[in-house]
């Protein structure tokens, strides 16, 4: 009896429990299961709509800072991540993964666009080039790694030496979003009309990463307007969780988790900052605008140009 009223409980799911985490249903039956899922469990439904709006919402600041670690258009790391998402969603999936632009391999691939890398003496655009080039072979090993199941293997890896590398990968891209504190030296610096390269005139990127930049102070406004969001949007995230109590009108019972935390700071957040600090204080907070100049249109799909057939890729 035990058994079979464990069979129900994982057929009809967890009432308020999220879909992702039920048990994977396989074979042409999936959308149907959903949906007779969801109509026995709509506090589900509401749970996965709102937790995709976080999740995207969440996406588009996170793919705009790894896009600058990088030194690319924001709108490339945009596009990236809707196609990274949408490949995922239709290939596969996981339980709790959101598919995205990896801040690992930014910190990482940030050197191949810099000045002081290895492709220093290039222009900006072959840069760029080599950087989706190194990243479609990087695609390409991990579906190998899938094929042949290779990653089996990391179950050798010790627990010490994993989190160690996750340590180090987080203060790696911590260190690498730092420039975010800085500002331009020269408010009125003008974009280049040309860009010159080891003697050589090269084309103009459609984003020039800022070169002549100063770290903002600490009795500068915009620094503890930045540092108050962040620590509103912790508080909220931190403290809706622990409210308990329901309010209740008519026959209807509301919680605090009606909506996500994570939702709910990114809104409040988002008032405050049009509200009191643009329009009551007349103190608006940097935006990306005010990092960079670029161009909003569609990134064209390309292979990247590069010498492949000179074998010294």
């Amino acid at each position: 009896a035990k058994f079979d009223q464990t069979k129900e409980v994982l057929a009809l799911g967890v009432h308020g429990a999220s879909r992702s985490m039920q048990l994977p249903v396989e074979g042409k039956n999936l959308f149907m299961d959903s949906v007779r899922f969801f109509m026995h469990n709509p506090t589900s439904l509401k749970n996965e709509i709102l937790s995709g709006v976080s999740i995207s919402l969440m996406q588009v600041p996170e793919s705009v800072a790894f896009a600058f670690v990088a030194n690319i258009s924001p709108v490339k790391g945009m596009f990236s991540t809707f196609f990274i998402g949408l490949v995922r969603g239709f290939v596969t999936t996981m339980p709790g993964m959101a598919s995205g632009i990896a801040g690992g391999m930014m910190a990482i691939q940030k050197d191949l666009t810099s000045d002081n890398g290895p492709l220093g003496h290039m222009c900006m655009v072959d840069r760029v080039e080599w950087l989706y080039a190194t990243t479609l072979v990087c695609g390409i090993i991990q579906v190998l790694v899938g094929v042949f199941g290779i990653a089996k293997f990391l179950k050798l890896v010790l627990h010490a030496v994993m989190v160690g590398f996750m340590n180090g990968l987080a203060i790696v891209i911590f260190r690498a979003q730092l420039t975010a504190f800085q500002t331009d030296k020269n408010q009125s610096q003008q974009q280049q009309q040309q860009q010159i390269v080891g003697g050589n005139t090269c084309p103009l990127p459609d984003y020039e990463p800022p070169r002549d930049q100063r770290w903002l102070r600490l009795n500068e406004g915009q620094t503890w307007q930045v540092l108050a969001i962040v620590f509103i949007s912790m508080a909220i995230m931190i403290l809706q969780t622990k409210i308990k109590r329901r309010l209740r009108i008519w026959k209807l019972s509301i919680g605090a988790n009606i909506i996500p935390s994570s939702l709910t700071a990114m809104i409040v957040c988002t008032l405050i900052t049009k509200l009191i600090y643009e329009k009551a204080a007349n103190k608006p907070i940097r935006s990306i605008g005010d990092r960079a100049t670029f161009p909003g249109n569609v990134p064209m799909g390309h292979i990247p140009d590069v010498p492949w057939s000179e074998g010294r890729f």
